[in-house]
């Protein structure tokens, strides 16, 4: 940053954090409007500057998540606030995870997020028509009202639908609110599948430079292919070690609580740890005693993996 003789005692650092009602540009209220979006708080500028030498820097993207507390505007229920978003200038919103709690009778909401920028708390509320009976539905509302998921029109969501490895990658990637750095990526650093510039690509950049991707050992992705349940393990396996969710598990572990199940042994080697550590975290539960790695994941199954993540973190 700096350069290499530097170390960090030597950097100074100044966090600023304060309301801006001028931040909110007109592309980022009509942005909120359009997406239904009901603003609950004024924004709330998060920045990091790096001070040395008479240079400055400003950081705007983090290796793992930064909690940020805003208040909970008086008068405000909180049971209105959905969650808080991060907005940019072009009007481009991401989903911040976000909790409520109470101090000294005051209440605040907790913003987890991987970037500095513009917050603001909002409330959204979503119902897709063809999970009203499905047993995903409290799930799949409950990510489409934090802009996590987004259905296929006309109120409808397909929660049986089998979703390929791009559409995961962008599921899991709207989740944490993470970005691609926004670098020139050299042949050794991108996989020959991925174009730039189609609907996915930022997504999958974003998640393999936060190691939650890898691809395959031919440098592909197979971005449009069916994902399995246990490629999907492993996927949100290494989200919740980014999130910093407790990662010790025992080989005795492992095989407990995969002979659990009738097909445990059914994992790979590189999937076997994976798949145990969810099950030890209740995010995956199988059924009729089975978790079915080879079987493709679908819509509503994905998005409940997701959501209990979140909850197992404690940022929601």
């Amino acid at each position: 940053m700096f350069g290499e003789n530097v170390t960090l005692s030597e950097i100074m650092v100044n966090f600023k954090i304060y309301k801006k009602e001028e931040s909110m540009t007109q592309a980022m209220k009509d942005r909120l409007s359009q997406s239904g979006l009901i603003i609950m708080s004024s924004p709330v500028e998060f920045t990091i500057e790096c001070s040395y030498g008479g240079k400055k820097i400003e950081i705007d993207m983090f290796d793992g998540p930064v909690s940020k507390i805003i208040p909970i505007p008086d008068g405000v229920n909180p049971e209105d606030v959905t969650t808080a978003v991060l907005i940019e200038p072009d009007g481009t919103i991401h989903h911040a995870a976000t909790k409520i709690f109470k101090e000294n009778g005051k209440l605040y909401a907790v913003v987890t997020s991987f970037s500095s920028g513009t917050y603001i708390l909002v409330h959204n509320n979503v119902k897709f028509k063809d999970v009203e009976n499905h047993w995903s539905k409290e799930y799949v509302n409950e990510l489409g009202a934090r802009q996590i998921v987004k259905g296929i029109g006309n109120g409808m969501f397909n929660p049986e639908v089998d979703i390929t490895r791009a559409e995961m990658v962008v599921m899991i990637v709207r989740t944490l609110g993470i970005k691609a750095s926004g670098g020139v990526y050299n042949s050794s650093e991108k996989f020959m599948d991925v174009e730039d510039g189609l609907w996915y690509s930022d997504a999958i950049y974003a998640a393999r430079e936060y190691g939650i991707i890898k691809g395959y050992t031919d440098n592909t992705f197979r971005p449009m292919q069916k994902i399995t349940r246990e490629e999907s393990m492993a996927m949100i396996a290494r989200t919740m070690r980014l999130l910093g969710i407790e990662t010790n598990i025992t080989e005795t572990e492992v095989q407990q609580y995969l002979q659990a199940f009738k097909d445990g042994e059914d994992f790979g080697a590189w999937s076997r740890k994976d798949a145990a550590y969810l099950i030890k975290h209740k995010i995956i539960l199988g059924s009729g005693g089975k978790l079915m790695p080879h079987n493709n994941i679908k819509r509503g199954e994905a998005a409940a993996i997701i959501l209990r993540m979140l909850r197992t973190a404690g940022l929601i």
